[in-house]
């Protein structure tokens, strides 16, 4: 269920299964809707221009995709173009998902979103 068209609010009720589906129908038809061309790129434009999981090589470039987040929430819908040249649609819904604050005395380390990230998107780029 939808509620808010501008994704911004609590009570919209997508499942990932869902958000697949919309995102399969747009790929499917992408010639007549030209939605695709409108993403964000990894690395390059967008919400994901920064994006430290993603944003540099091999994946910059690579992939195209719809940022979400509120507090607790980290989403990411779109397609990667693998290094052998197959298009992967992927849907990322993270909930309850609340790190630590960072400890200033202690050396700065990647935040565990970036790092499950990275090494996600690295190994579908990969192949596996």
């Amino acid at each position: 269920m939808i509620v808010d068209g501008s994704g911004l609010s609590r009570n919209n009720r997508m499942t990932a299964h869902q958000m697949m589906a919309v995102l399969r129908y747009i790929y499917r038809h992408d010639d007549m809707l030209k939605l695709l061309a409108t993403l964000p790129v990894s690395g390059e434009s967008g919400t994901l221009r920064y994006r430290q999981s993603i944003r540099k090589a091999p994946l910059q470039g690579q992939i195209r995709a719809k940022s979400g987040s509120l507090y607790g929430t980290y989403n990411l819908a779109g397609l990667l173009e693998t290094r052998s040249g197959e298009t992967l649609l992927f849907v990322q819904m993270i909930s309850n998902y609340f790190p630590p604050e960072r400890d200033e005395a202690l050396p700065a380390i990647a935040p565990p979103i970036e790092t499950f990230e990275h090494k996600l998107y690295r190994s579908l780029y990969e192949g596996f």
